[in-house]
């Protein structure tokens, strides 16, 4: 039987995400080595991510990738090659154009100058002449159609709406239509055109500022009409790699730029120096080879969270996909990383006022993030490491006794407890993993009769014996299932018995 007067208690909260860049005395004991498919919780703590559904079971109509997924009142606006269409949940698809020959991935801005009811789409794709839909008339934005006139731009592959004018950004041209339309280009009416000294890739309106983004500079236009519209530099030496990065999250907007992900306001505030990237923490991540065509990103605005997607390629496989998650805390960014979502395009924004996060798939399927436990039926993995703690003395062997996790969770889970020791060194004994289960009591009056388990604990702690001595320890929790809901851990209290001294 153990001497409990010997045993020591160590506790820390988990915060801080997945840090891989510096030694390993220097991670914080609540922060992370490993972090795949936990999400840092904005309530505190590690979350294990919802997975992702079909929003709707049949494809989009078209061949191939889905190169635009886009929300529209209740409806999702997919392209697949040459067709656009439109559905709702359930409901099969409508086409609405089939001859956009060649499209590539689209960009698109809802918008609404006061013409009607509801929101518009206006969508380009880099080969073809940006169009409009506004849930029922589709229109060409080539100057001559109805009552368009003008030079519009023939291949747009960008699109922003500032100050009650559609902004199209070709190659270095930035071009703008009259006030209050969508296809009038005539510079009499109000409309006009920029050459950049580089070619662009990204726009994004924050703040009444319009930011025009180039592989190694950045723009800001303000001003309200042709009469007063500026254009000066943010930057000239850094930039913006991919345009399908920039999302505004957390009150700034967040972009990828050749040295991890910047916000403009760092950005604007710092010039080009290091500090302006705030993904410091994980910059191996972003140290390596990436496609930057393949780039996909999205925010989930309720949870003030960033997510990227990587593919190495189109044929890549799903659950190998290199994906990141940046949340916006109280005391900054924190991160993690993100396995078996591939998207091809995103969008997120809201349908009957929910939060609604969706994208394309390369199979011609639009899925729904914060959906379900799984990657569309398949098994998701999750790991939470712990860095290797030396609780305060490195050189003193620690005999652990005992692990008390701060855990909810949102319905029965099963996992599998490591304690790992002496940076899993292969010359000493590395215990098997312990299986936890988790059941959640129900209240009576809220939980279902033969479904729910009725006298259960809500204490948020779980206790459990553990084995194995080191002299430094590392805790993993990890799985790989198909039906294990979401979970959070809080916090974690680790006791030992000091053994012998190196």
């Amino acid at each position: 039987m153990p001497i409990d007067s010997l045993r020591s208690p160590f506790i820390f909260n988990l915060e801080g995400g997945l840090i891989l860049d510096t030694g390993v005395f220097g991670v914080p004991s609540g922060a992370a080595i490993q972090l795949v498919n936990f999400e840092p919780d904005i309530s505190g703590g590690y979350r294990r991510i919802n997975g992702h559904t079909k929003w709707n079971s049949t494809a989009a109509n078209g061949t191939g990738k889905v190169i635009m997924s886009a929300i529209l009142g209740s409806t999702v606006v997919a392209a697949r090659n040459n067709t656009v269409s439109y559905a709702t949940t359930g409901s099969s698809w409508t086409n609405i154009v089939t001859n956009r020959t060649s499209a590539g991935r689209y960009d698109h801005q809802r918008f609404n100058f006061g013409l009607g009811a509801g929101h518009s789409l206006v969508f380009v794709d880099g080969v073809n002449a940006a169009a409009t839909w506004d849930g029922t008339t589709y229109t060409l934005l080539n100057g001559s159609i109805g009552s368009g006139s003008g030079t519009a731009p023939t291949a747009p592959e960008k699109v922003e709406i500032f100050n009650d004018h559609v902004f199209f950004l070709q190659g270095r041209t930035l071009t703008w239509t009259a006030p209050f339309s969508t296809n009038d280009f005539t510079p009499a009416n109000g409309a006009g055109q920029i050459n950049l000294d580089c070619s662009g890739n990204g726009l994004k309106v924050f703040r009444n500022i319009l930011y025009i983004f180039c592989e190694d500079r950045i723009y800001k236009l303000i001003g309200t009409s042709i009469e007063n519209f500026e254009l000066s530099f943010v930057t000239r030496n850094i930039g913006c790699i991919s345009g399908f990065s920039i999302q505004e999250v957390g009150g700034d907007v967040v972009f990828q730029a050749p040295d991890g992900l910047r916000t403009i306001a760092g950005t604007e505030k710092l010039g080009d120096v290091e500090l302006a990237s705030f993904s410091r923490n994980i910059h191996p991540r972003f140290d390596t080879d990436i496609t930057t065509s393949l780039i996909a990103s999205v925010v989930i605005r309720g949870k003030t969270q960033y997510r990227s997607f990587f593919p190495d390629s189109e044929a890549q496989d799903t659950t190998s996909v290199f994906g990141n998650i940046s949340v916006f805390k109280r005391k900054g960014w924190e991160f993690s990383d993100i396995r078996g979502f591939k998207p091809s395009s995103t969008d997120s924004y809201f349908i009957s006022n929910t939060e609604t996060v969706i994208f394309g798939d390369y199979d011609g399927f639009i899925q729904q993030m914060e959906s379900g436990n799984n990657l569309d039926g398949s098994n998701m993995t999750y790991i939470y490491q712990s860095p290797f703690i030396h609780f305060g003395d490195a050189g003193l062997r620690k005999i652990m006794e005992r692990a008390i996790l701060n855990l909810t969770a949102e319905g029965a889970v099963t996992f599998n407890l490591n304690m790992l020791y002496d940076f899993e060194d292969t010359n000493i004994p590395q215990p098997e993993p312990t299986s936890i289960t988790i059941t959640p009591g129900a209240i009576y009056g809220t939980g279902a009769y033969g479904t729910s388990s009725y006298g259960g604990s809500f204490i948020p702690l779980t206790n459990t014996s553990v084995i194995g001595s080191g002299f430094v320890v590392s805790m993993k929790i990890s799985g790989d299932s198909s039906s294990t809901p979401p979970f959070s851990v809080k916090g974690v209290e680790l006791e030992f018995i000091p053994g012998g001294r190196n």
